[in-house]
């Protein structure tokens, strides 16, 4: 049960995607067309995004339409990155997010190493995050 509230946690709040897996145009997310995203602006995608995958439109996800998007995601992995066409992804075919964009987020001194006050810090605010 756990993993399945962590992937849905990634899937609706860390990736702004649409129903197809592509990332959602900056247009598209700017609904006043100023040019800006604001907080307001991302939330509704967010709450779009929630309602899109509450299948029952009770206002909750369920196990299964917590699996569903799971599912939805898996194959959309596999479309995009197995380039072997063998339905499964090795690690060479696996997207590598670790490009080092979250590595300088978290190395907030720029010294190029993580010390264990930066390592907890991005800990604490990745739990804070997890608890909203």
């Amino acid at each position: 049960m756990t993993r399945i509230f962590f992937t849905a946690g990634f899937i609706i709040v860390g990736a702004v995607v649409n129903a197809s897996g592509q990332g959602v145009s900056f247009e598209i997310l700017d609904t006043n067309g100023d040019g800006q995203l604001t907080q307001a602006e991302l939330q509704a995608q967010h709450e779009r995004r929630f309602e899109a995958a509450d299948q029952d439109g009770n206002g909750v996800l369920s196990e299964s339409e917590l699996q569903a998007m799971s599912a939805q995601r898996s194959s959309r992995l596999l479309d995009r990155f197995d380039r072997d066409n063998d339905g499964q992804l090795s690690l060479a075919e696996m997207p590598n997010r670790g490009n080092g964009r979250m590595f300088r987020r978290i190395d907030q001194d720029g010294d190029g190493t993580l010390s264990k006050a930066e390592y907890q810090a991005a800990q604490d605010r990745f739990r804070d995050r997890q608890n909203r």
